[in-house]
């Protein structure tokens, strides 16, 4: 079930809040983890290291970024992070990075479809695709001139919410997705 454009509306005003307050760029922004999440990977029993605080969900539920040793980073840009609410052990959502495509158009239509094909084109972009049903994605402008996509989905198995954003940040293209109450956390 995809939600209704009033709920899609919402959940990109919240997003847009989100991207204003720097929350969606923190967990990118934390480059650290990654080298030392590597040599973990190697161990099946180590755990990717617990990185610092996103902000809260919509529920003011405080929430944290750990690093994935489970995905590669794209090269230049920093390593995925899953997104944890509470005390939960399982991700309420995920963030990464790539770079930018080189010679963006600059008819906003265009450079949009051109964003969003290279977002779906990745590893975790293609699995998402195989493994939930998205409605078409709505572009906004947050205060401060960010612009990002915002996509309604439900899981195919089940039908539960999730959330897919992308936005344009400086050099790279962050790809955020996870349950819609962590939209602020993204």
């Amino acid at each position: 079930m995809i939600w209704g454009p009033r709920r899609a509306a919402a959940a990109a005003v919240a997003l847009a809040c989100a991207a204003a307050s720097g929350a969606l760029a923190q967990p990118a922004a934390q480059p650290a983890p990654a080298a030392a999440a590597a040599p973990a990977a190697a161990a099946p029993a180590a755990a990717a290291p617990t990185g610092s605080s996103v902000g809260s969900d919509i529920n003011g539920v405080a929430c944290r970024w750990e690093g994935r040793a489970d995905v590669p980073a794209e090269r230049g840009a920093p390593p995925p992070a899953n997104i944890l609410c509470g005390d939960t052990k399982r991700p309420t959502g995920t963030v990464t990075a790539q770079q930018m495509p080189i010679g963006l158009p600059d008819d906003p239509a265009v450079r949009h479809k051109a964003l969003e094909r290279t977002a779906a084109e990745t590893a975790l972009g293609r699995d998402d695709a195989q493994r939930m049903t998205c409605a078409a994605g709505q572009w906004v402008a947050a205060p401060d001139g960010t612009e990002m996509m915002i996509q309604s989905c439900a899981l195919n198995d089940n039908e539960w919410p999730q959330i897919v954003a992308i936005a344009p940040m400086g050099a790279l293209l962050i790809r955020a997705e996870g349950l819609p109450s962590a939209l602020p956390a993204l």
